[in-house]
């Protein structure tokens, strides 16, 4: 993809293009590289200009070239994606290119890249006037960039503007715009293009199905991504279901037989029925929601729910553990991990966005907000309501890192991204109020195990509920200390 100015001119003289130069940094160059790459040149089989792009104007200035060959994948060369929303631009892009960097000289023999961003189309048109390219102004179809005293330069005509977007495990470059000729800052917006690029090349470019074949991994090999998928057992991720059907909603595992989540996912025609945990599917027996929780200002947005029976553990492989609540008013880490899933997948759902703790004004005294401002794929990521937001903590007794959780998701959007923002309520106010729940349930599986008059039944019941807690007289309630005895290294 290039301008189309790059590849005709109504000049009698004029001759197009008909070799691409792939996967050097140096313009002249065409031996091999210092990382033993050399350069690929590729013949050009077909000119493609659009059809309602003229010479003497610079609109609709894209064009698609068709190689003669597929140009092979390597260290230095790979395939970009296309960014697709036409109304809204990334903070931050790279343009790239060799033009001049000063008045009157040669191209730059090397290639050049600098960071810019959107730049307001009022204040960019009435820098361009008068220009006889364009006679009608700015259109829908362009778009200007710069900024920080940084620019495209003259002889970058066909220059790339891209944004990199973060998948689970490599960055891949999207195109944004295409350089104009002679204009400094203005772009081609691709977006606008994408329907009549598909066509062109008989290829789709969804977003998401473009990264997962992009061969861009080695382009930036120590690239760690904020969104992973959770890896190893054990799990305490639960997600909700109405008639086994998700409801969007997640929560935490608390206890063998309790559920933590929002009270927004449990409230009123959205109640779910099961809960889900590694595969497991467990009846909800009773929902209880905070008594004063209120739907409108989102305080004490939290609830707990009791399942039908425990969740057992096979304990030579513990897949499902309860995750342990904090019960500190403050945190020991300003790095987070936000509960997200995956829209695309059937297996292995369950996503941690690491995120960063935010004072925001907008964050109440009993709410944590975190930011995560690294642009995703789309649809890599969905943000999951009544989810943990947690992180692990070394712990001396066990010397092993454990999962705490520090609040329940109450709002968010994105995973990514300037405007992913998410408020979470916390634990710790809530801490003795889940205990209670947890203790109240308890305390009734005890008597009716008293009434058995059975000995070993008892002896199981306690086993069932992880050891945890002391029943009836003299409970100990939920403490940390005996759930991180059981936890194994993982």
């Amino acid at each position: 993809m290039t301008a189309a100015h790059c590849t005709s001119s109504d000049k009698s003289d004029y001759v197009p293009p008909d070799v691409v130069k792939l996967g050097s940094t140096k313009l002249s160059q065409t031996e091999t590289t210092d990382n033993n790459s050399k350069p690929q040149l590729i013949s050009i089989r077909r000119i493609v200009n659009h059809p309602e792009y003229k010479p003497a104007r610079s609109y609709y200035d894209i064009a698609i070239l068709e190689l003669s060959q597929n140009a092979r994948p390597s260290e230095n060369v790979c395939t970009a994606c296309l960014w697709t929303t036409p109304t809204t631009l990334p903070p931050n892009m790279i343009v790239m290119g060799f033009g001049t960097t000063r008045y009157d000289e040669d191209q730059s023999p090397l290639l050049l890249k600098a960071s810019v961003g959107p730049v307001e189309v009022s204040s960019c048109a009435r820098n361009l006037l008068p220009d006889p390219l364009f006679p009608n102004g700015l259109t829908d179809n362009q778009f200007c960039a710069g900024g920080n005293n940084r620019d495209a330069c003259e002889g970058d005509s066909g220059r790339p503007l891209m944004v990199q977007l973060a998948d689970f495990d490599k960055l891949v470059p999207y195109i944004v715009g295409i350089g104009h000729d002679g204009t400094i800052g203005v772009y081609s917006r691709v977006a606008y293009f994408f329907d009549w690029i598909q066509t062109v090349t008989n290829t789709s470019f969804n977003p998401l199905e473009c990264a997962r074949r992009s061969v861009c991994r080695d382009y930036l090999k120590d690239f760690h991504s904020p969104v992973q998928r959770q890896q190893a057992a054990p799990r305490y991720r639960a997600s909700l279901l109405q008639d086994e059907q998700p409801t969007g909603c997640g929560g935490s595992l608390i206890d063998y037989r309790h559920v933590l989540t929002s009270a927004q996912c449990v409230f009123r025609n959205i109640r779910p029925s099961h809960v889900e945990i590694y595969d497991t599917i467990v009846a909800i027996t009773n929902i209880v929601i905070h008594p004063r929780y209120n739907r409108l200002s989102k305080r004490n947005n939290i609830a707990v729910l009791k399942l039908q029976k425990f969740l057992n553990t096979n304990h030579e492989f513990q897949a499902i553990l309860p995750v342990c609540l904090w019960a500190q008013s403050t945190l020991d880490t300003d790095e987070v991990y936000v509960a997200g899933r995956d829209p695309n997948s059937e297996f292995n759902k369950h996503l941690s966005v690491r995120t960063n703790l935010t004072r925001s004004i907008q964050c109440r005294d009993d709410q944590l907000c975190s930011v995560q401002t690294t642009l995703l794929v789309p649809e890599t990521c969905q943000y999951e309501p009544g989810g943990s937001v947690d992180s692990s903590v070394s712990v001396a007794v066990t010397q092993t890192r454990v999962p705490y959780i520090y609040g329940v998701n109450i709002e968010g959007s994105a995973c990514g991204g300037e405007q992913a923002v998410f408020k979470t309520i916390k634990v710790f106010p809530h801490y003795h109020w889940i205990e209670a729940i947890v203790l109240s349930s308890r305390n009734d599986e005890s008597l009716l195990v008293q009434n058995s008059n059975t000995s070993q039944r008892s002896t199981n019941n306690r086993r069932r509920m992880g050891g945890r807690m002391r029943l009836a007289n003299g409970s100990r309630g939920l403490r940390n200390v005996r759930i991180l005895r059981e936890r194994r290294v993982y």
